[in-house]
């Protein structure tokens, strides 16, 4: 008999072990999501400030537990005292746990309570086999979800780990609409795990601000805005960032202490290990992700179990995943939790709190873990090959790991399709941004994928070194396999920025990186493995059609790379003036949107459609929405309006 559950998505700020999921023998489950727009710091109309960790209305004289508000009932943010507008879910921020076991089907109602904006929620990480129309890309696979309106998204949860689900619609993401979705195998957990879901934070600037100053100029007191850069001197984010989030918790420093803001605890026994799913929901800043006192062992990537691996940090970009364990085998106190931002000069941060039951309710006094010339501090997942600002450190690249599922990359000529694409910004002041010099600026006026309209871009009007306003469109076959060379080069580099593709996981063969100065770590150059075919100066070479320097580098002949036991992902790194070489399968037929994972970026145009196996598309399910324009776009001809000579009003007879 098919068992249903309905499962009350319930307030859930306290942090402590993951114990609410579906139950394991259901066949279906089902969720209620409504998004709305709230304010941090306001609590039933009052406004809330707060004191000593905790959140109190402002007009409080008395601080105590008795006048405290539940930390659950109010948005704190990182406690900046302006009240700040905020899209959530089920009025918290991150959303509700969505959490399920492998093989249910999973239902979840999503109301639009947004008094004027339209909205989309994509599955991040899920592949959505069968149900393509699911996928949540506004007038790429769905009609955006109007006001007052419910769209049911279902889906099957086929693989096991740790994924999201966020607002798809012009970057509200950044505002807080986004969850944990959660996948476990169907088999008895001792729930000794923990969701961290980490954001980069402002207190004023919203999406539709950000997409604005993207597009026409960032200006901060009459000033063009600096780009913040990593060690190396790559580019990281004109948007405003103030702090770091954990849970919806963090706190705002501004150069100084600050202990009044309330954090995320983790509460741990000694003597048990426990694992966290680490997501990065936020839209700019890449951290570098510890806790003092403990070593990380890494055990899952994008939701994909790898070989283990021990560590005493990783570094995380938006739309990445990474599940680690702990063994909680220190002294009973309290610890921080640190994520560092990856920039090179003041440096914002996210808090949180390990506490070990029976220690006292205060902030911790721990340091972080010191790296020396005989205890070297491993780092994994760099974005460059030396961490040379912090001296006795070790990095390593992702494929540097290995799943821990068998696979083995084919080599050989006809064995698979090769395709290099570039995310980049070349053009007129390094805008827009673009794959291949292709501008993904001009969405359909209707979902291709459910309502058939067109999604193109002519080839002929698209050159090298030239900026085109359409979208690039890359046909795949049922079956075949893609070698895809992921760039950032030439005229338009400077980022190290994530590249997401939907409606897939892919393994990392190889990381290739940029040249640096040996001594200063600073950028240099772009990896000559890559040749950037079109203007021979490199420094005004769009490199949009690239290909190996060396051409015994193809058929997958590439040096170093890793053929046995890559490691799966769905998002990955692509560093400046780099490559990243990942292998997928077309088995998946459907629109699938691949982006870079930074929402400015994608939002000004970094982003392609890949149309697979057009032919063994599923069909749309009856009564699906539709929406598009009047008349369409490529009509011949409009209505003719006449005056009705019965009624002496207008009328249309064609």
């Amino acid at each position: 008999m098919m068992m249903i559950v309905l499962v009350t998505l319930l307030l859930m700020c306290h942090v402590t072990p993951v114990t609410s999921t579906c139950n394991m023998t259901a066949d279906t489950c089902i969720f209620h999501l409504n998004i709305s727009r709230e304010l941090t710091m306001v609590h039933k109309g009052s406004v809330v400030k707060v004191h000593a960790g905790k959140a109190y209305i402002s007009d409080t004289t008395v601080y105590n537990n008795n006048t405290a508000i539940p930390q659950d009932e109010v948005i704190t943010g990182d406690g900046w005292a302006e009240p700040r507008p905020v899209l959530v879910f089920n009025n918290q921020m991150p959303g509700p746990p969505i959490e399920v076991y492998q093989g249910q089907s999973v239902h979840v109602h999503v109301t639009n309570n947004m008094d004027s904006d339209t909205t989309s929620v994509h599955w991040h990480g899920v592949h959505q086999k069968g149900t393509p129309w699911m996928d949540g890309v506004p007038f790429l696979t769905q009609c955006p979800i109007l006001p007052g309106h419910t769209l049911d998204y279902y889906f099957v949860a086929d693989r096991p780990g740790t994924y999201w689900y966020h607002a798809l619609m012009a970057g509200q993401t950044m505002d807080g609409a986004f969850g944990p979705l959660i996948v476990r195998p169907r088999k008895f957990s001792d729930g000794r795990e923990f969701i961290l879901t980490i954001q980069d934070w402002n207190h004023s600037w919203d999406s539709q601000d950000s997409k604005l100053r993207e597009r026409q100029g960032w200006v901060r007191g009459g000033a063009p805005l600096p780009s913040t850069t990593s060690p190396t001197g790559s580019k990281y984010t004109i948007t405003r960032v103030d702090s770091g989030l954990v849970n919806g918790r963090g706190r705002y420093h501004n150069g100084a202490s600050n202990k009044d803001a309330p954090l995320t605890q983790f509460q741990v026994d000694q003597g048990l290990d426990y694992r966290f799913r680490t997501i990065h929901a936020g839209t700019m800043l890449p951290f570098r992700m510890s806790i003092d006192k403990h070593m990380l062992t890494i055990v899952a990537l994008d939701g994909a179990d790898v070989q283990p691996v021990t560590a005493e940090s990783f570094i995380i970009y938006p739309g990445e995943r990474v599940d680690f364990v702990i063994y909680a085998d220190n002294a009973v106190s309290n610890y921080w939790v640190r994520g560092v931002a990856l920039e090179s000069k003041n440096p914002r941060v996210l808090e949180s709190v390990l506490h070990y039951t029976g220690a006292p309710e205060a902030e911790p006094q721990s340091a972080r873990k010191g790296c020396t010339p005989t205890d070297v501090c491993l780092i994994v997942n760099c974005p460059f090959p030396n961490f040379t600002s912090i001296p006795y450190t070790k990095c390593i690249s992702v494929d540097a790991l290995k799943s821990v599922k068998p696979y083995q990359a084919s080599v050989g000529k006809s064995t698979f399709r090769e395709i290099f694409l570039n995310f980049a910004f070349p053009g007129y002041d390094s805008k827009p941004g673009s794959v291949n010099g292709r501008v993904f600026d001009n969405y359909p006026l209707s979902p291709p994928l459910t309502q058939q309209s067109v999604i193109s871009c002519n080839a002929s009007e698209c050159r090298d070194d030239m900026i085109c306003h359409c979208p690039l469109v890359l046909d795949l076959q049922q079956g075949e396999e893609l070698q895809l060379v992921l760039i950032n080069m030439g005229q338009g580099r400077g980022w190290d920025n994530p590249v997401h593709i939907h409606g897939h996981h892919f393994h990392v063969l190889r990381t290739g990186y940029a040249t640096y100065d040996k001594t200063t770590g600073l950028f240099m150059g772009d990896n000559l493995d890559v040749d950037c075919l079109g203007n021979p100066d490199r420094q005004r070479n769009f490199c949009n059609r690239a290909t190996w320097g060396n051409p015994t580098w193809l058929n997958g002949n590439i040096p170093d790379a890793n053929l046995q036991h890559p490691p799966e992902k769905d998002t990955v790194v692509v560093p400046n003036g780099g490559y990243v070489v990942v292998r997928l399968r077309a088995d998946n037929p459907g629109l699938w949107l691949m982006h870079y994972g930074n929402t400015p970026h994608f939002m000004d145009g970094m982003a392609l459609v890949l149309r697979e196996s057009s032919a063994l598309i599923p069909p749309t399910p009856s009564r699906f929405p539709l929406c598009g324009s009047f008349p369409q776009r490529h009509a011949d001809t409009l209505p003719t309006i006449v005056p009705n000579p019965t009624k002496g009003k207008p009328g249309i007879i064609g």
